[in-house]
Order: structure tokens, then C-alpha cells, then sequence
């Protein structure tokens, strides 16, 4: 091979790969844009109100106020509601609350393992974790085959919703127990 064709040579793999990149980005939107929700008969629980407030045993390393669970809405209730709607229409195709492992981490009591902080920003700006090289972004992108958590342009009250609902549910099944 001539010496001059290296530089094209390279320029053409990129391109390729740049290509590659972008298709398996479209082909992961068209997945779940086309992804019909799941039905909310036995699939992720019903949220069941309760009086009760159960705080669960501090893990090692967390500082009160530092989990998802210690900072709850005042409209706890109607938070959860509004976040089932949105985890059944945006999340659950890859997400299940207490079902396993499905495209992305399944996310039952994930309040007692992440921050809050943290989740927000994994809710609205997962492309931006990711870019970050977020140890915990990066781990789970490793561990989820590489399929990158798009960013659905979701708030931060959308992302308070979802936890508030995700925590519900969790509290549900564990419950059924």
C-alpha cells in the first residue's frame, strides 16, 4: 500500500465507526420509541398508600440526607402516581422495579444505594455521566452490554417522580414478601 493512502485509510475507518456509533444509537431510539408500554396489570405493582414510614438500616458510607429516601416530596403520594405514569411510558421497556435484570438495572430499593443527587443526574443527563466517565455510569455501561441510557429530556421534578414511584414500588414488593 502506498504511503499516501494511510491518511485516507484512517479517515475511512473513523467515518466508519462514527457510522457504526450512530446506527446503533438510532436503532436503540427506534427501540424504544416503537416499545408499546407495558400494562400495569401484576407487571410493576400498584402503589398502595400506607401510613407508615419505614426507614431502612443506614448502609456503610452514606450520611443521612445523602439517600434518595431520606429526601421525600411533601406530595409524596401524588409524586408516585405522576412517576408511575412516566416509569411505565419512558422507562420500563429496559427497567423493571423488582422483576431483574432487563436491557438497563433492575431498580428496586436503588434509593439505598445511590444518592439522590446522583440518580437526578442519571435520570436527566445520563449522556453527560457518561461523557464524564462516571465510575458508576461507566460500570453499568460495561455491565449492560454498552447499550447507553438515552437522554429522554426529563426534568428534575420528572426525576423526583420516577424515584418517588420507584421507592413506592419497591416498598410494595417488598410488602408482598
Amino acid at each position: 500500500m502506498a504511503k499516501g493512502n494511510w491518511p485516507k485509510l484512517i479517515l475511512a475507518a473513523v467515518l466508519a465507526f462514527a457510522l457504526g456509533l450512530a446506527l446503533a444509537r438510532a436503532f436503540q431510539v427506534a427501540i424504544l420509541a416503537s416499545a408499546p408500554p407495558p400494562t400495569s396489570e401484576g407487571a410493576q405493582g400498584d402503589v398502595v398508600q400506607t401510613d407508615r414510614q419505614e426507614t431502612p438500616s443506614q448502609p456503610a458510607g452514606i450520611r443521612a440526607g445523602d439517600r434518595a429516601a431520606d429526601a421525600q416530596p411533601a406530595s409524596r403520594d401524588t409524586s408516585a402516581s405522576s412517576g408511575k405514569a412516566l416509569f411505565q411510558q419512558a422507562c420500563a421497556t429496559c427497567h423493571g422495579i423488582g422483576s431483574g435484570d432487563r436491557i438497563g438495572p433492575d431498580l428496586a430499593g436503588i434509593s439505598a444505594r445511590r444518592e439522590r443527587a446522583w440518580l437526578i443526574r442519571a435520570i436527566t443527563v445520563p449522556d453527560r455521566l457518561r461523557l464524564e466517565r462516571d465510575p458508576i455510569t461507566v460500570e453499568l455501561y460495561d455491565k449492560f452490554n454498552r447499550v447507553d441510557m438515552p437522554n429522554l429530556g426529563l426534568s428534575e421534578a420528572d426525576a423526583g417522580d420516577l424515584i418517588a414511584y420507584i421507592d413506592a414500588a419497591t416498598q410494595v414488593k417488598l410488602d408482598a414478601k
